[in-house]
């Protein structure tokens, strides 16, 4: 009995110890992209970085940022559209733009966004309210708008 017990004991540390390598790298990207957003939870409403002339908007499912130069982030609170889609439209001549989603918890969904090109962004599965992060690098005068599409 109590060497079936430890046989047991020492199949599940063999398998433990093969699927570990496995989970880490996962359980590092994660720990990563909270740490990367890390600043952006310390200022849950409004801003923060360097921006000269950054006005920020929302009204009616839409919000918009314009500026002469950013190098930081904005965010809103908002419900998920009854969509589940954004419409998201930047023209930033220079430099990176990011949006970012948070829900509850941990959740995180990444989404680059290309001056010029409107993007369609999917949360159906997502429920309840959300918080929109739009990081800006760019030191070009720039707006970008995210509007709940019907």
């Amino acid at each position: 009995m109590r060497t079936r017990l430890w046989i047991s004991i020492i199949l599940l540390w063999v398998v433990w110890a093969a699927i570990k390598p496995l989970a880490a790298p996962a359980a590092q990207s994660v720990l990563w992209q909270i740490e990367h957003i890390s600043p952006e939870y310390a200022y849950p409403d409004g801003a923060y970085g360097n921006g000269k002339s950054v006005q920020q908007t929302q009204q009616d499912g839409r919000m918009a940022v314009t500026f002469e130069a950013l190098q930081g982030a904005v965010s809103w609170k908002c419900p998920v559209p009854a969509s589940g889609r954004f419409r998201v439209s930047a023209q930033f001549p220079s430099g990176s733009a990011v949006l970012k989603i948070t829900g509850t918890g941990i959740a995180l969904r990444r989404f680059p966004l290309v001056s010029g090109r409107d993007m369609i962004v999917d949360i159906s599965d997502w429920q309840g309210e959300v918080t929109l992060w739009l990081v800006v690098d760019s030191r070009q005068p720039g707006e970008i708008q995210i509007e709940g599409q019907a």
